[in-house]
Protein backbone atom coordinates (compact mmCIF):
# COMPACT_ATOMS: atom_id res chain seq x y z
CA UNK A 1 0.00 0.00 0.00
CA UNK A 2 1.16 3.34 -0.78
CA UNK A 3 0.22 6.12 1.39
CA UNK A 4 -1.53 9.56 -0.03
CA UNK A 5 -0.74 12.37 1.11
CA UNK A 6 -3.61 15.23 1.10
CA UNK A 7 -2.86 18.54 3.30
CA UNK A 8 -6.69 18.54 4.00
CA UNK A 9 -6.85 15.05 5.80
CA UNK A 10 -3.39 16.00 7.35
CA UNK A 11 -5.06 19.27 8.90
CA UNK A 12 -8.25 17.22 10.32
CA UNK A 13 -5.78 15.04 12.07
CA UNK A 14 -3.49 18.07 13.34
CA UNK A 15 -7.13 19.74 14.90
CA UNK A 16 -8.84 16.55 16.41
CA UNK A 17 -6.21 14.52 17.77
CA UNK A 18 -6.04 15.32 21.39
CA UNK A 19 -8.74 17.65 21.24
CA UNK A 20 -10.50 18.16 24.94
CA UNK A 21 -14.39 19.14 24.47
CA UNK A 22 -16.23 18.43 27.48
CA UNK A 23 -15.70 15.04 29.80
CA UNK A 24 -13.70 13.46 26.41
CA UNK A 25 -10.45 13.59 24.87
CA UNK A 26 -10.40 12.65 21.17
CA UNK A 27 -8.24 10.73 18.89
CA UNK A 28 -8.17 10.81 15.58
CA UNK A 29 -6.56 9.47 12.03
CA UNK A 30 -7.46 10.48 8.31
CA UNK A 31 -5.32 8.25 5.79
CA UNK A 32 -5.73 7.37 2.33
CA UNK A 33 -3.73 4.72 0.51
CA UNK A 34 -3.51 3.12 -2.96
CA UNK A 35 -4.25 -0.30 -3.79
CA UNK A 36 -0.83 -1.12 -5.18
CA UNK A 37 0.87 -3.89 -2.84
CA UNK A 38 4.27 -3.94 -2.02
CA UNK A 39 6.37 -7.12 -1.76
CA UNK A 40 5.44 -7.43 2.00
CA UNK A 41 1.56 -7.12 0.90
CA UNK A 42 1.89 -9.92 -2.00
CA UNK A 43 3.32 -12.52 0.63
CA UNK A 44 0.47 -11.47 2.88
CA UNK A 45 -2.13 -12.19 -0.10
CA UNK A 46 -0.36 -15.56 -0.49
CA UNK A 47 -0.58 -16.11 2.67
CA UNK A 48 -4.33 -15.20 2.92
CA UNK A 49 -5.10 -17.36 -0.15
CA UNK A 50 -3.65 -20.31 1.48
CA UNK A 51 -5.29 -19.80 4.97
CA UNK A 52 -9.00 -19.41 3.11
CA UNK A 53 -8.70 -22.18 1.23
CA UNK A 54 -7.60 -24.48 3.95
CA UNK A 55 -10.18 -23.22 5.87
CA UNK A 56 -12.99 -23.64 3.53
CA UNK A 57 -11.45 -27.39 2.64
CA UNK A 58 -11.98 -27.91 6.54
CA UNK A 59 -15.07 -25.89 7.17
CA UNK A 60 -18.91 -27.93 7.62
CA UNK A 61 -20.50 -24.85 6.77
CA UNK A 62 -22.67 -24.45 3.87
CA UNK A 63 -21.63 -22.43 0.67
CA UNK A 64 -24.33 -20.33 2.25
CA UNK A 65 -22.55 -18.92 4.99
CA UNK A 66 -19.54 -18.26 2.89
CA UNK A 67 -21.43 -15.53 1.20
CA UNK A 68 -22.72 -13.71 4.03
CA UNK A 69 -19.43 -12.26 4.35
CA UNK A 70 -19.50 -8.68 4.75
CA UNK A 71 -16.81 -8.53 1.56
CA UNK A 72 -18.28 -11.08 -0.45
CA UNK A 73 -18.32 -14.55 -1.21
CA UNK A 74 -15.51 -16.09 -0.08
CA UNK A 75 -15.05 -18.40 -2.90
CA UNK A 76 -14.96 -15.45 -4.78
CA UNK A 77 -11.18 -13.79 -5.51
CA UNK A 78 -11.90 -10.45 -5.80
CA UNK A 79 -13.52 -10.61 -2.05
CA UNK A 80 -10.24 -11.90 -0.85
CA UNK A 81 -8.97 -9.34 -2.19
CA UNK A 82 -10.85 -6.77 -0.77
CA UNK A 83 -10.04 -7.88 2.66
CA UNK A 84 -6.06 -8.34 1.56
CA UNK A 85 -6.64 -4.13 1.36
CA UNK A 86 -8.37 -3.70 3.91
CA UNK A 87 -6.01 -5.29 6.21
CA UNK A 88 -2.96 -4.22 4.25
CA UNK A 89 -4.68 -0.51 5.15
CA UNK A 90 -4.40 -0.98 8.97
CA UNK A 91 -1.17 -2.59 8.61
CA UNK A 92 0.32 0.59 6.79
CA UNK A 93 -1.69 2.91 9.38
CA UNK A 94 0.14 1.41 12.23
CA UNK A 95 2.88 -0.48 11.56
CA UNK A 96 3.66 -1.25 14.91
CA UNK A 97 0.78 -4.04 15.12
CA UNK A 98 -0.05 -6.89 12.55
CA UNK A 99 -3.53 -7.44 11.74
CA UNK A 100 -3.07 -10.14 9.54
CA UNK A 101 -5.02 -12.56 11.76
CA UNK A 102 -7.87 -10.36 11.73
CA UNK A 103 -11.38 -11.83 10.92
CA UNK A 104 -14.29 -11.20 9.40
CA UNK A 105 -16.46 -10.92 12.80
CA UNK A 106 -14.34 -7.60 13.26
CA UNK A 107 -16.27 -6.07 10.06
CA UNK A 108 -19.76 -4.97 9.01
CA UNK A 109 -20.28 -3.51 5.74
CA UNK A 110 -22.21 0.08 6.44
CA UNK A 111 -25.65 0.13 4.20
CA UNK A 112 -25.19 3.96 2.88
CA UNK A 113 -22.90 6.93 3.08
CA UNK A 114 -25.77 8.75 4.30
CA UNK A 115 -26.10 6.72 7.73
CA UNK A 116 -22.39 6.97 7.94
CA UNK A 117 -22.59 10.61 7.66
CA UNK A 118 -25.48 11.09 10.27
CA UNK A 119 -23.27 8.81 12.88
CA UNK A 120 -19.92 10.88 12.19
CA UNK A 121 -21.75 13.90 12.66
CA UNK A 122 -24.07 12.64 15.90
CA UNK A 123 -20.57 11.94 17.37
CA UNK A 124 -18.70 15.48 16.30
CA UNK A 125 -21.83 17.15 17.11
CA UNK A 126 -20.03 18.71 20.54
CA UNK A 127 -16.49 19.52 18.40
CA UNK A 128 -18.76 20.61 15.79
CA UNK A 129 -19.98 23.34 18.51
CA UNK A 130 -16.43 23.75 20.01
CA UNK A 131 -14.47 24.71 16.69
CA UNK A 132 -17.37 25.69 14.33
CA UNK A 133 -19.44 24.01 11.65
CA UNK A 134 -16.68 24.81 9.22
CA UNK A 135 -15.00 21.70 10.51
CA UNK A 136 -17.95 19.73 8.85
CA UNK A 137 -17.33 21.49 5.93
CA UNK A 138 -13.95 20.83 5.89
CA UNK A 139 -14.31 17.12 7.45
CA UNK A 140 -16.73 16.28 4.23
CA UNK A 141 -14.87 18.24 1.35
CA UNK A 142 -11.74 16.32 2.20
CA UNK A 143 -13.20 13.24 2.33
CA UNK A 144 -15.07 13.67 -0.84
CA UNK A 145 -11.99 15.07 -2.92
CA UNK A 146 -9.89 11.83 -1.36
CA UNK A 147 -12.32 8.75 -2.41
CA UNK A 148 -15.27 10.30 -3.44
CA UNK A 149 -17.68 8.27 -1.02
CA UNK A 150 -20.44 7.67 -3.12
CA UNK A 151 -18.31 5.49 -4.95
CA UNK A 152 -17.49 3.75 -2.37
CA UNK A 153 -17.65 0.15 -0.08
CA UNK A 154 -17.67 1.14 3.46
CA UNK A 155 -17.05 -0.68 6.08
CA UNK A 156 -16.57 -0.72 9.83
CA UNK A 157 -14.09 -2.27 11.72
CA UNK A 158 -14.54 -3.38 15.27
CA UNK A 159 -11.50 -4.89 17.38
CA UNK A 160 -11.86 -8.21 19.08
CA UNK A 161 -8.29 -8.08 20.44
CA UNK A 162 -6.41 -6.46 23.00
CA UNK A 163 -3.05 -6.16 21.36
CA UNK A 164 -4.31 -3.40 18.90
CA UNK A 165 -3.87 0.27 18.55
CA UNK A 166 -7.38 0.58 19.98
CA UNK A 167 -7.77 1.26 23.62
CA UNK A 168 -11.71 0.63 24.75
CA UNK A 169 -10.79 0.84 28.70
CA UNK A 170 -12.18 4.75 29.05
CA UNK A 171 -13.51 4.72 25.26
CA UNK A 172 -17.00 6.93 25.42
CA UNK A 173 -17.31 6.22 21.72
CA UNK A 174 -15.36 5.03 18.01
CA UNK A 175 -15.46 5.10 14.82
CA UNK A 176 -13.22 3.12 13.05
CA UNK A 177 -14.16 3.15 8.92
CA UNK A 178 -12.77 1.90 5.57
CA UNK A 179 -13.92 3.91 2.53
CA UNK A 180 -12.91 1.24 -0.09
CA UNK A 181 -13.17 2.58 -3.99
CA UNK A 182 -12.66 -0.09 -5.77
CA UNK A 183 -12.76 2.09 -9.11
CA UNK A 184 -9.76 4.34 -7.86
CA UNK A 185 -8.20 1.25 -6.45
CA UNK A 186 -7.73 3.48 -3.24
CA UNK A 187 -8.79 3.14 0.35
CA UNK A 188 -9.74 5.47 3.24
CA UNK A 189 -9.01 5.19 6.62
CA UNK A 190 -11.30 7.33 9.19
CA UNK A 191 -10.58 6.76 12.46
CA UNK A 192 -12.01 8.70 15.03
CA UNK A 193 -12.12 7.83 19.14
CA UNK A 194 -13.29 9.91 22.31
CA UNK A 195 -12.12 8.78 25.82
CA UNK A 196 -13.17 10.01 29.21
CA UNK A 197 -10.76 12.62 29.98
CA UNK A 198 -10.99 12.50 33.83
CA UNK A 199 -9.96 8.69 33.87
CA UNK A 200 -7.16 9.13 31.54
CA UNK A 201 -5.82 12.10 33.84
CA UNK A 202 -5.93 10.15 36.65
CA UNK A 203 -4.17 7.05 35.23
CA UNK A 204 -1.28 9.54 34.43
CA UNK A 205 -1.12 11.04 37.63
CA UNK A 206 -0.69 7.71 39.17
CA UNK A 207 1.87 6.94 36.31
CA UNK A 208 3.71 9.74 37.38
CA UNK A 209 3.35 9.14 41.12
CA UNK A 210 4.50 5.69 40.38
CA UNK A 211 7.94 7.27 38.86
CA UNK A 212 8.37 9.36 41.53
CA UNK A 213 7.76 7.02 43.92
CA UNK A 214 10.70 4.90 42.13
CA UNK A 215 12.66 7.41 41.66
CA UNK A 216 12.64 8.51 45.81
CA UNK A 217 13.57 4.71 46.12
CA UNK A 218 16.61 4.75 44.31
CA UNK A 219 17.66 7.83 46.00
CA UNK A 220 16.98 6.19 49.37
CA UNK A 221 19.62 3.08 48.18
CA UNK A 222 22.24 5.17 46.82
CA UNK A 223 22.24 7.39 50.19
CA UNK A 224 22.33 4.31 52.40
CA UNK A 225 25.24 2.79 50.83
CA UNK A 226 28.64 2.58 52.74
CA UNK A 227 30.81 5.09 52.04
CA UNK A 228 34.18 3.85 50.67
CA UNK A 229 37.22 3.72 53.71
CA UNK A 230 39.77 6.36 52.99
CA UNK A 231 43.13 4.85 53.64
Amino acid sequence: MKFLEHSGLADLEMKLSGLEVGDFVLDSKFEAYSCKLALGDKELSKSLDRRFNEEMERSQRSPQYLSLSPVGPLTDSTSRRTLLNLICTLNAAYPDYDFSTLTLDCLTREKSVESVVRRIDSNLEQVYKCLGQSLRTALWTAIDEVIAPNDCEIYSYVSDNEETPFDMEFEVWSTHLFFYNKRQKKVLLMSLSAYNRFALETIEEEEVDDMEFEMDGMDDTVGSRTPALAY
